[in-house]
């Protein structure tokens, strides 16, 4: 686990097939850090209350196989996030 700032980082998982959970305060911090990963060409997606329940079940699913490894999700979204770990 690693604070920097506004950003708190959690590694899921180790090696080749890691998950990294990025928390941060606002849902506009989790749109602006998902936008500037994908950019840098890192796949991730975010999770906030702005988004609706079946888009938020789908960036779950995504990260839980994989397929977007990292997720960038706000504080409040973290209860949600209870019942994948």
């Amino acid at each position: 686990m690693l604070r920097s700032g506004s950003y708190l980082f959690v590694r899921v998982h180790s090696g080749p097939d890691s998950l990294t959970l990025v928390f941060v305060e606002t849902k506009q911090g989790a749109e602006q850090l998902q936008q500037f990963l994908y950019q840098e060409g890192y796949p991730a997606q975010s999770i906030h209350g702005d988004r609706s329940q079946h888009q938020r079940e789908e960036a779950l699913k995504n990260f839980r196989l994989g397929k977007t490894p990292i997720l960038v999700a706000t504080a409040v979204s973290s209860d949600s996030l209870v019942d994948f770990m």
